[in-house]
């Protein structure tokens, strides 16, 4: 009887005592952008790189794309976000260092119309660093046929070494709204940092819904725009 509580004992030391590894920033706590004026009609896709500092704070933001006015909505959220931060293994210990995060937020329009969606224009506002990942193909979701309404959802997303999509974890629930949220994001593409760093990468999205109106419709599973190379 002895025997097993000492196997116990000992491998309840073993975990204790595992050396600590190099972790990335992870969001403790989102907020959502603001609705966008109501005259708003077209789709909006922004994408940040995000600079969290030691303490978990968000210290910088880069436009990456941007499409008004959907970008300055999404920044002023992020910018309220924590992260546990990121750390680094020396001489045994974990100590917080600054990073580089991924924001990516898509907004589906409340109506597409052939010929493309009205509203401004998607640009590409500047260049990765490449001390994040950077996003490559996005799959737009329907919206679901029994909702109503506007929604918004916010997931954390665990990459794989390749830039494919390992795991889809809801943040910021928006109920119906949430299952084609994940099996959008379950499609996209990645391309993963340049620069060494953890061996697990999360990147986070905002996919906001908006209640369709009447009007000529195309495929809303038609990619959007071309990886930021």
């Amino acid at each position: 009887m002895l025997l097993p509580t000492l196997a116990g004992v000992v491998l309840a030391m073993a975990v204790q005592t595992a050396p600590p590894e190099d972790e990335p920033a992870r969001v403790r706590a989102v907020g959502v952008p603001d609705a966008p004026p109501v005259l708003t009609v077209g789709a909006g896709e922004v994408v940040l790189e995000v600079t969290v500092s030691p303490e978990g704070n968000v210290q910088r933001i880069d436009r990456l794309r941007a499409t008004a006015p959907f970008t300055d909505l999404v920044a002023s959220a992020v910018e309220a976000w924590k992260f546990v931060p990121a750390s680094i293994v020396k001489a045994g210990r974990a100590e917080p260092v600054e990073s580089k995060v991924l924001v990516v937020a898509f907004f589906r329009p409340p109506a597409m119309y052939l010929g493309g969606t009205l509203g401004d224009p998607i640009r590409d506002v500047g260049r990765p660093s490449g001390e994040a990942p950077s996003v490559g193909s996005l799959q737009v979701p329907p919206y679901p046929p029994r909702s109503k309404g506007d929604g918004t959802v916010v997931l954390e997303v665990e990459l794989s070494s390749g830039g494919g999509v390992n795991n889809v974890k809801v943040l910021r629930s928006a109920g119906g709204f949430d299952e084609p949220a994940i099996d959008a994001v379950k499609q996209w593409r990645f391309t993963p940092p340049r620069v060494a760093g953890p061996a697990r990468i999360y990147s986070y999205v905002i996919l906001g819904f908006r209640e369709p109106v009447a009007g000529p419709t195309i495929d809303p599973r038609t990619p959007t725009r071309p990886p930021i190379p």
